[in-house]
Parts: structure tokens; sequence; C-alpha cells
């Protein structure tokens, strides 16, 4: 038993010492960051982003019932190392959505009958206010340039009552890195 006490105090002892010897000498640890007002920067002229629909008439939705998809792309430029290869999440926000056939669509101004429905670059349904995977940055630093492809599609909500006019409908959207 007094053995063991001995190392006991022989230990406590050597702790003191070594707590003594960097009290003299003091270690500095820094901690250091970067804040960006962005980390990547969405790539338009302009605040807004129009996307251009196909001209259709009437007797298309009355046959078809569903337009044809159109492609677009949100494109992010001078992305930040710290976004390389993450993936990007996000979610379409609307005011005004509505459920046909069991699916999230956005409703339209121009009382044409029509509604408009978002797909992933998969031609997975996007859901408002939902989040969503929607693709990956691969490219960062000035002049890098990533796309984030979607398709959006007019839809007649009933066959036999659409009506001519011009239709549109706003989303906006956010976006974070996971």
């Amino acid at each position: 038993m007094n053995r063991y006490l001995g190392i006991c105090i022989a230990l406590l002892s050597a702790i003191g010492s070594m707590g003594d010897a960097m009290a003299k000498n003091p270690i500095d640890l820094t901690f250091s960051g970067t804040l960006l007002e962005k980390q990547c920067i969405h790539d338009s002229a302009e605040d807004a982003q129009l996307v251009e629909l196909p001209l259709l008439s009437i007797k298309y939705f009355q046959h078809y019932g569903r337009g044809p998809a159109t492609r677009f792309a949100l494109r992010f430029k001078d992305c930040s190392a710290a976004t390389l290869n993450k993936q990007v999440q996000m979610v379409f926000h609307s005011p005004q959505t509505v459920n046909i056939d069991g699916l999230t669509m956005l409703a339209t101004d121009g009382g044409t009958g029509l509604v408009l429905g978002l797909n992933n670059a998969d031609g997975q349904p996007i859901v408002p206010e939902v989040p969503f995977k929607a693709g990956v940055i691969t490219q960062t630093g000035i002049g890098s340039t990533n796309e984030l492809l979607f398709d959006v599609y007019p839809q007649a909500v009933d066959r036999n009552a659409v009506n001519p006019g011009d239709y549109s409908a706003t989303v906006t959207f956010e976006m974070s890195y996971l």
C-alpha cells in the first residue's frame, strides 16, 4: 500500500512540475475564419430570371392536357472554395400552389386555366416549400460557373376550360450547402 501511495505522490509531483513549466511559457491558441457575404453569386444581370415557355394553342391542351417541358438553368458564379463538392439543397417558394392529380403545382396569373409543374434535371417533381437536392458545386474561384438544371411545363387544370391569354407564375428560391 505504501508503494502505491509513493507512486501516486511521484505522479502528482511530475504533473505539478509540468504545470509550472507551462505557466512560465504559455502557448497561444489563435482562431480565425472568413465570413463571406455569399458563397456563390447568382449569375444574372438582374434580380429576376425569365423562363420563356413555348407558344401553344388551346387545341393542344384540349388534346394532350400538358405542354412540353422547357429546360432552364440557374447559374451560379464565383463560388468560394468552401463550396467545392458540396451538395446544393434548394427550396422553391410560391404563395400560390394547387394540387393537381397528387402533384403540387404553381397556380398561374392570367385566367388561362393552366398551372405549371417543376421537375429536377432527372424529371422528378419538385414540390414547392419542400427542400430538395439540386446538384453539386464542381467549379470554384473567380470566373467559375456552376449550372443547376430544371424543367417547367404547363398543364391544363381542365382540358375543356382552357382560355387564350398570357400566363405566368413566380417562385423565389433559397439554397444551402450540405
